[in-house]
């Protein structure tokens, strides 16, 4: 092999850990319900903690499963029977009057953020959902890449050169984690606010800090988030070093 398909195989390999973290925090529901219990913001919210909660599921499986308004304006307005059933009940929640999309979006925006999202929310989560998605698309051509320069060391004979990809990937992704923990420690609000610049059109992802959105997802979420996503790629990482380390001093 060749020093460049070293190289493209360590970027590749790192590129595959961040990849895999941001998996984990996307696909199952259970970081977004668990950190959403921890942190949501309930002391701005008229909802609790559990609605909270059912909230923020409801906004993840919209976001990265299925898009169906139909369905995440159903579970939006269960919740709200719910704030009523516990005689909660507010001049600020919907005045639900038909039960197709248009009508219960119309009734939504008419109300206050802080039991509903409003479209522009809605909106900027189907923004996200290919955001996210053409990471993870990217992701899987990088891990394409990787494996494939992996088994070519393997299975030519390169074992040497297989190893300073696993150890080198390793270390670049550590090497990134950290610059990226440091970031998030020293300046998280200015690192998220510049990924969604990066990402997002101006005004299309700022929301009242008392809407249901940001009291479900508040800044400790993504916190806990980012964390879970670095922790997760930096497990991989360590795992492809030790297995590097160990095939190099491997004796055939």
């Amino acid at each position: 092999m060749n020093r460049f398909q070293v190289i493209i195989g360590q970027i590749s390999l790192a590129v595959c850990a961040l990849a895999l973290g941001l998996c984990i925090c996307v696909f199952p529901v259970y970081p977004t319900a668990l950190f959403s219990g921890w942190y949501a913001n309930v002391d701005e919210s008229p909802l609790t903690q559990e609605e909270l909660v059912a909230f923020a599921s409801s906004v993840h499986d919209y976001t990265f499963f299925d898009q169906d308004r139909t369905r995440f304006y159903a579970e939006i307005v269960q919740i709200n029977n719910h704030i009523v059933e516990d005689g909660r009940a507010s001049d600020g929640q919907p005045v639900i009057t038909a039960g197709d999309v248009e009508s219960v979006g119309a009734a939504f925006d008419a109300a206050d953020d802080a039991y509903v999202v409003h479209t522009d929310m809605v909106d900027h989560l189907d923004d996200v959902s290919r955001v996210v998605m053409i990471i993870l698309i990217v992701g899987l051509v990088f891990l394409t890449i990787a494996a494939t320069e992996i088994m070519n060391g393997y299975f030519r004979g390169y074992r040497g050169d297989m190893c300073r990809i696993l150890v080198g990937g390793g270390m670049i992704a550590l090497a990134i984690i950290a610059v990226a923990l440091v970031a998030g420690i020293f300046a998280f609000d200015g690192l998220f606010t510049g990924i969604h610049r990066l990402l997002f059109a101006d005004g299309t992802w700022t929301f009242s800090s008392t809407s249901a959105l940001i009291c479900a997802l508040p800044t400790e979420f993504w916190t806990a988030m980012g964390a879970l996503l670095l922790a997760v790629a930096a497990i991989f990482a360590v795992i492809c070093i030790v297995i590097g380390k160990l095939v190099k001093n491997y004796k055939v």
